[in-house]
């Protein structure tokens, strides 16, 4: 009895610790400049909608998505939530709840007055993972030295990219690297084209980041999508930041900042 007093005073602090620790877990987020997203305890909640119109029919800020197409979300891992939300623009329907209702929103149309957001080319099947964990990478570098990485232990920032395509980021990505912080893995992933021509990209670019290469883009698809430019990975291995789009690296680089700056704050 005695013991159980002695140490009460322990108790509020241990409860207020531990709900932090459960509070305090980065929810996973999507962000393609034109829609953005935030994962809750009731589904993806939808932050921002591009130029929504004001038709019942119409996806807005505020909806919590449910499912697009008949595909549930719930049953998807963040980067097939991802996949699912980057064609939502070429879906037929969804299901969100709204304003303590479940509403069925129809796309059929393709009304611009409905769904006013960019059209998208689906172009590749996507084998939508289950869980919530990065799927560990196994790709050779430009050199054809194979890679096999385990994405734990620390921050890991994916920057997906395509030498035929503008790539204004990599530039950015290369000073972020230059030097790497200590608690931040930064891993390039040129996708679609062969070792020798990425070797000579980077080169002639002067670009020193550790890259890898995907040169078969339709097995890469199956474990990332590549429409996905860039994808933060906490050191748990859980996937917290989706996007892509001009500001994509630069807000999963701040998100990245924010959230290490606040845990050695906290230790």
């Amino acid at each position: 009895m005695l013991l159980l007093v002695r140490w009460a005073w322990f108790l509020p602090f241990l409860l207020s610790v531990t709900c932090w620790a459960t509070s305090h877990a980065l929810a996973p987020r999507i962000d393609f400049g034109w829609l953005k997203a935030t994962q809750t305890d009731h589904g993806w909640l939808v932050t921002y909608v591009y130029a929504s119109a004001p038709y019942r029919d119409a996806l807005h800020a505020g909806d919590v998505l449910i499912s697009v197409d008949h595909q549930r979300l719930e049953e998807l891992g963040p980067i097939g939530v991802a996949h699912v939300m980057q064609s939502i623009a070429n879906a037929e329907s969804a299901i969100v709840y709204r304003d303590n209702a479940t509403v069925k929103l129809n796309f059929v149309s393709l009304d611009e007055r409905v769904i006013h957001l960019p059209r998208q080319f689906v172009w590749l099947p996507q084998t939508y993972r289950w869980d919530t964990a990065a799927p560990s990478l196994i790709l050779p570098d430009a050199s054809g030295a194979i890679h096999s990485l385990s994405l734990t232990g620390k921050w890991t920032l994916l920057h997906v990219w395509d030498l035929l395509c503008n790539n204004s980021g990599l530039e950015a990505l290369n000073e972020i690297a230059t030097p790497e912080p200590s608690d931040l893995r930064i891993i390039g992933i040129e996708q679609g084209n062969h070792l020798p021509d990425v070797r000579g990209y980077m080169t002639s670019r002067e670009l020193g980041f550790f890259n890898l290469v995907a040169e078969d883009t339709e097995s890469f698809s199956k474990i990332y999508d590549p429409a996905i430019s860039d994808v933060l990975i906490d050191p748990d291995g859980r996937i917290v930041f989706m996007g892509s789009g001009g500001d994509s690296l630069r807000n999963a680089y701040l998100l990245y900042r924010s959230q290490s700056a606040g845990r050695v704050t906290n230790q």
